[in-house]
Order: C-alpha cells, then sequence, then structure tokens
C-alpha cells in the first residue's frame, strides 16, 4: 500500500493516462519506470523509518530519519516528472 500514491495533476489514474493516444511506447516505458521508481523510494523510506525504531543511539535514528526524508524527495521528483509528461511540451518542467 502506497503512503502517498502518484497522482496526475488532473487526478487521473494510471490506466487513464496509458489511454491517452499522445502517449507513445516510449512515454508508456517511462510510466512504468517511474512507477517502479516510485515503489523503490518508498519501500527504502518504509526501510529506513522501520530501523528507527529499532536503532538504540539517537544519532543514528537522526540519520535514518534523514534518509527517510531524502527518500520522499525522490518521490517527490518522480511524482513531478509523471505530472510533466502529461503537460503540453512548452509546460514539461519535471522532463
Amino acid at each position: 500500500m502506497s503512503w502517498f500514491p502518484v497522482a496526475s495533476r488532473s487526478g487521473e489514474s494510471r490506466s487513464q493516462l496509458l489511454a491517452y493516444p499522445a502517449l507513445t511506447s516510449t512515454s508508456k516505458f517511462l510510466l512504468d519506470g517511474i512507477e517502479f521508481a516510485s515503489g523503490l523510494e518508498e519501500r527504502a523510506r518504509d526501510a529506513h523509518l522501520g530501523l528507527v525504531e529499532r536503532v538504540p543511539e539517537e544519532a543514528k535514528r537522526e540519520i535514518l530519519k534523514e534518509l527517510a526524508s531524502e527518500e520522499r524527495l525522490h518521490y517527490d521528483m518522480l511524482s513531478k516528472v509523471l505530472i510533466s509528461m502529461e503537460s503540453p511540451p512548452e509546460e514539461r518542467t519535471g522532463l
């Protein structure tokens, strides 16, 4: 289960995005890649946060929290790319 799902700017689901004729097979491949990478970022964040509860040293807990925060930033970046993919070319800031 996703802790913050990738959503397009218009709130469309992945299947709705894939139905757009403008999306080429390359774009569909990129959507798959973004979805896969997002899952990796999510699992990494969850792993870091899970270790926070089990590590006794405060300094190590702070490092793990920082790493989890970085994973969230990575996920946010991937979300921006997804939004950019459905935008007109002149508005694609994330690509």
